[in-house]
């Protein structure tokens, strides 16, 4: 049916200091964090998932999708697939819009629901190059897997980001999320919708 690949454990450094790689200390986490909607799906053959026209598949991140309501581990896939009737599962995209967002880390990042589970980001994947080496710039842009209608605390190990966006991909589900975001000094900070 479907096949998640987990993050290539090739894409960190053993010595970052020594040999930096195309997402630092660790792998980067994308891939850890992938949400597959089907709507009014219909299959060719019989199969055991033909009572299902509507569900999603997720990342093998069991971390996320194993506490979430109606997900169901699927070795086979190296998935979750989740039968959830509200349609709750989301993919909440956030990301650094300061100058120096390819510069400067933030991560890792942690995404703590309510029940306090974790879910540990690190950066997207350097894809540039100066000459032989990595430019060692990672765009600081994390995907994260939620579920709607939960609350989440948003905490990052560098100085967060002063201008950022969100983006919350949602299904059907009409529910939000509320985010906390720790910052280390007081300041004013305004919100906008769509701008």
């Amino acid at each position: 049916m479907a096949w998640i690949e987990k993050p290539n454990p090739g894409w960190a450094a053993e010595k970052p200091m020594e040999s930096p790689s195309n997402c630092g200390n660790w792998p980067c986490t994308a891939p850890e964090n992938v949400v597959l909607a089907f709507k009014e799906t219909t299959y060719e053959s019989n199969s055991e998932l033909d009572e299902d026209a509507n569900f999603q598949i997720t990342s093998d991140n069991s971390a996320v999708a194993g506490v979430m309501t109606g997900c169901t581990s699927m070795p086979e896939w190296n998935s979750y697939r989740c039968t959830n009737e509200g349609e709750d599962l989301s993919l909440l995209i956030f990301e650094s819009l300061d100058d120096d967002n390819e510069d400067r880390d933030v991560q890792p990042v942690y995404v703590i629901d309510e029940n306090g589970n974790e879910n540990k980001l690190n950066s997207f994947m350097d894809h540039g190059w100066e000459g032989f080496y990595s430019s060692m710039k990672h765009l600081q842009r994390f995907p994260a897997m939620v579920q709607a209608g939960t609350d989440y605390t948003i905490k990052m190990t560098g100085t967060p980001p002063k201008d950022m966006r969100f983006a919350l991909r949602a299904g059907a589900s009409e529910k939000g999320i509320k985010v906390l975001i720790p910052y280390t000094t007081t300041s004013a900070f305004s919100v906008r919708a769509d701008g």
